[in-house]
């Protein structure tokens, strides 16, 4: 696949309260403000927030299955958390290549991710390609 800047993909998702638990028996994080509504809620929350891990497994989803899929590994995440996810509620990330270098096939990808309600994060993501062809 050739990849240009400017390409993009949206993944819609939602992590619920099982999503939740198994990160947190993967992780070993047991902060109360994921796992426990009523304890979030008296932290001026309005519903447990999602683990920020999950969100950035779904930017793992955008490098691994898109961006640039099985022909590459992603190298770099930096993102800046502005707002909370709540479980349950529905995101889309948006994933756009922003930058090509050919010479080394890699790409980056500027990430946004927001609910209906607000943004939840904003970031971006470095990978490179593997037997794929970046253009400028």
């Amino acid at each position: 696949m050739n990849f240009e800047v400017g390409q993009a993909i949206d993944i819609e998702f939602a992590f619920s309260d099982a999503d939740q638990r198994r990160f947190s028996e993967i992780s070993s994080d047991y902060n109360r403000l994921h796992l426990d509504a009523e304890f979030a809620r008296k932290k001026g929350f309005q519903h447990q927030v999602v683990y920020g891990g999950l969100i950035i497994a779904k930017v793992s989803q955008a490098v691994g299955m898109h961006f640039p899929g099985d022909q590459g590994i992603w190298t770099s995440v930096k993102m800046t958390f502005r707002n909370p996810l709540y479980v349950d509620e529905v995101a889309l990330l948006h994933a756009e290549i922003s930058h090509l270098t050919p010479s080394l096939g890699s790409l980056i990808l500027d990430i946004k991710v927001h609910s209906a309600r607000d943004v939840i994060c904003t970031g971006t993501a470095t990978a490179l390609t593997f037997g794929a062809t970046p253009h400028v």
